[in-house]
């Protein structure tokens, strides 16, 4: 009877150690997530940028594909109004803010390689995990004619970019009636290549198993193959050098 009992008892106990191996098997399984997705916006020196990661999560190391659109603008550049506010006594004439001189946007178009090198994880309730970030690859300069609205007579005022033909009405501020908007010269695009390089310090809160949010920042440097001509009045570059902070949200799956 002693021994019938015995063996219910290590079969009981056999039967118990497996359940709660496959239970935490299953747990962990659930709880470990090998993919994850950003969208950051990010502010900084010369513009403004959207960026998407998609990554692939490793014990210390993540691996990304980056994608970032950026607007990039001349170090010396002033944004101004007439001082009028504007021709004409309409509120639809109006002057919209304008940067004076200003012959050319820059847009640069990133796709390239990235990722987090994780030196401190955070507790699954508190605390804040620190990662290192980078990413690095090429860069399409996009290139946009900048319009201006130019008093080309006593009565008309006519969207223009700057020719040679409109110099010295283009870069005499009384003739200007503020910037023409973004609807122009979408179709008068050039391209120039470039490379990019980011490198800053992540900093994740709010510890969720699928939701993520995030904090970066650090410098980034463009670099395109030739001056890009942004400004009339002034030495133009090839490089252009930010600081940035990037507000990030995203998933694991």
């Amino acid at each position: 009877m002693k021994k019938i009992l015995c063996k219910i008892c290590f079969l009981a106990l056999f039967a118990s150690i497996n359940v709660m191996l496959w239970a935490q098997e299953n747990h962990s399984n659930d709880a470990v997530q090998t993919k994850e997705f950003f969208l950051s916006l990010s502010p900084h020196t010369s513009g403004a940028s959207i960026g998407l990661d998609y990554g692939f999560i490793g014990h210390q190391l993540t691996h990304s594909i980056h994608f970032e659109f950026t607007t990039l603008r001349h170090a010396k550049e002033v944004r101004q109004r007439t001082a009028t506010g504007g021709v004409g006594g309409s509120l639809a004439n109006v002057s919209r803010s304008f940067v004076y001189g200003k012959q050319n946007q820059l847009y640069g178009v990133h796709l390239g390689y990235g990722g987090k090198f994780h030196f401190s994880k955070k507790a699954k309730n508190q605390g804040i995990a620190v990662s290192v970030s980078y990413a690095a690859g090429p860069s399409l300069g996009l290139v946009r004619p900048y319009y201006v609205n130019l008093l080309v007579s006593p009565e008309e005022i006519i969207p223009q970019t700057y020719t040679e033909e409109n110099s010295v009405i283009f870069l005499d501020p009384a003739r200007i009636s503020g910037a023409s908007g973004l609807g122009f010269g979408w179709d008068e695009l050039s391209l120039v290549a470039g490379a990019f390089v980011k490198f800053g310090l992540n900093f994740e809160w709010g510890y969720t198993p699928r939701f993520a949010r995030a904090v970066d920042v650090g410098v980034m440097l463009n670099i395109y193959t030739e001056k890009i001509p942004i400004l009339l009045i002034t030495d133009n570059q090839a490089i252009f050098p930010t600081l940035y902070a990037a507000f990030q949200i995203g998933k694991r799956a």
